[in-house]
């Protein structure tokens, strides 16, 4: 990732350019903060050498909030939204960072009016019956979860992608997703 944000705009040698965004797709939350203070601790360990000078150079990058930015990206589940919530206080303990935006993926449209499941839940039990019904619920747990890290995470933007109905991602979806996100 560091090499990548360094390379000259234009480098005909290797043909390839500095890259506008790197995107660091982080592994979990432990493993996550282990890693992005991995330069701070070299920092400190050797204060002098190249190696201290490149830890240097690369933790300040890291902490300049113009050029670095922390984005999570979750689910809307419990499990998911709690392990966001000790990402933010994990980054801002051991590294001084912050949470600067968050991606919940995979959201579940609320399909069925409060009218219409009164009408499904008039139905005699069926098979389709408990499929709205669990539609309905996992739609519902999710809005919840999704509030509860919106009220852990004040002031930080959180954007939604919907679920896709689909057994893979085409292109279409994913300009539709981009769009979502761009905004």
């Amino acid at each position: 990732v560091w090499d990548l944000t360094q390379r000259p705009r234009r480098d005909r040698r290797r043909r390839r350019a500095r890259a506008d965004v790197v995107i660091l797709d982080a592994p979990s939350t432990g493993h996550a903060v282990a890693l992005l203070g991995a330069p701070g601790t070299f920092a400190a360990v050797g204060s002098t050498g190249p190696v201290a000078t490149q830890a240097q150079a690369i933790d300040a990058f890291l902490h300049d909030r113009r050029r670095t930015a922390v984005v999570a990206v979750a689910t809307a589940e419990e499990l998911a939204v709690a392990e966001t919530l000790l990402l933010r206080d994990a980054l801002r303990t051991a590294l001084r960072l912050e949470v600067d935006r968050v991606v919940v993926d995979g959201l579940l449209p609320d399909r069925f009016s409060p009218a219409e499941l009164r009408a499904v839940d008039a139905l005699r039990p069926s098979p389709a019956r408990r499929a709205v019904r669990s539609a309905a619920t996992r739609a519902a747990q999710q809005r919840r979860e999704l509030e509860h890290l919106r009220a852990g995470l004040p002031g930080v933007p959180v954007a939604t992608l919907p679920f896709v109905f689909a057994p893979a991602l085409g292109p279409r979806d994913l300009e539709r997703l981009s769009r979502v996100l761009d905004r």
